[in-house]
């Protein structure tokens, strides 16, 4: 639990962060505060869900292997294969 805690506050700091160079910033400034504010925000999310999207893929991935060792080892797998239909797709 320690460790998901700590992997989650890491995702989390660039958030916290500027999100943008110092160049970009100064200039996005002196256009609009409000667009400055947006862009930062804009830049944050975009950079977030990637990790968003992998962390998903490898927790469904995670998932699916633990129910797969759980019915081989209650014997209602097909010999240890660990897709269903793989020693009959090959004809």
């Amino acid at each position: 639990m320690r460790r998901v805690l700590l992997a989650l506050g890491l995702l989390l700091l660039p958030l916290t962060a500027g999100a943008q160079c110092a160049m970009c910033r100064k200039n996005a400034e002196n256009a609009n505060p409000g667009f400055a504010k947006g862009l930062r925000v804009g830049i944050a999310v975009l950079f977030v869900m990637p990790y968003l999207i992998v962390g998903t893929l490898g927790w469904i991935i995670y998932k699916r292997m633990k129910q797969n060792a759980q019915r081989v080892e209650a014997g209602a797998g097909d010999g240890g294969e660990p897709f269903a239909g793989g020693a009959s797709a090959g004809g």
